[in-house]
């Protein structure tokens, strides 16, 4: 059940996207694809090009979809999302091994990074949040981060990007620039104590940004706000500029 529901949140995601992109850019997609076969067809060779030993696999995947009238933001937003959170459901299931996981989150982020912006969409432009970005010390996955990094700066926002951050460091980074908001990507299994400290050092400039909390964490079923004193917890960028705003 839980696919199918990943699925169809994937086709209506991709929908939308795409037609920001259309009117942003005025034109139609060279060819639409059909809403569920073709959908489910892109994101199974994605997948099988991230882990496969041939290295090139997944560019010539990506022009694919390209090809097929998927803009890049509908890949990086919509996709890679969608590839990275099966390789870890798999992982989980022990249906892929380390090495896998690691090398298909690898050439995910690849994408995200190399992948040329699509012209700015009019429907997202908003304030310019001053927007911190943190992946806490320790972390072994950091696609996600990227992939909001990514998805703030095409909302108008300016992102600055740290990963495996200790609460000193984030403490020195924030006293020398003043952000807007402070992000805090962490895990399923991070302990929310650990985060305590982090909340703390992002208020340490004169007028404290929002700090807000994120990924797989969010799942465990404890009050997060309470344990880490955060000011607001969500994985939609969407939620996380309007409470910021």
């Amino acid at each position: 059940m839980s696919r199918e529901i990943d699925r169809v949140a994937l086709h209506a995601l991709t929908v939308l996207i795409s037609a920001r992109c259309k009117a942003a850019t005025g034109t139609e997609p060279a060819s639409a694809p059909a809403p569920a076969l073709c959908l489910d067809e892109m994101n199974r060779r994605l997948y099988d090009a991230a882990i496969s030993p041939d290295r090139n696999l997944v560019w010539a995947t990506v022009r694919d979809m390209q090809g097929a009238g998927l803009c890049n933001k509908v890949i990086k937003s919509a996709f890679v999302p969608h590839v990275a959170r099966q390789l870890g459901a798999d992982w989980v299931a022990d249906n892929a091994s380390f090495a896998a996981v690691t090398i298909g989150c690898a050439r995910l982020q690849a994408i995200v990074s190399r992948l040329e912006e699509d012209p700015p969409l009019a429907l997202d432009a908003g304030p310019h949040h001053s927007c911190l970005v943190v992946v806490p010390e320790g972390e072994q996955h950091t696609l996600g981060a990227v992939v909001l990094a990514d998805q703030l700066r095409h909302r108008g926002a300016v992102p600055q990007l740290i990963l495996g951050i200790s609460a000193s460091g984030l403490a020195q980074c924030v006293r020398s620039r003043p952000f807007d908001m402070v992000m805090i990507s962490a895990s399923q299994g991070r302990p929310p104590a650990d985060l305590r400290a982090l909340v703390d050092s992002s208020r340490l400039q004169t007028h404290g940004p929002k700090v807000i909390i994120g990924g797989g964490i969010l799942d465990q079923n404890v009050d997060l706000k309470a344990a880490t004193g955060a000011d607001f917890l969500s994985g939609d960028v969407h939620e996380a500029l309007d409470f910021c705003a």
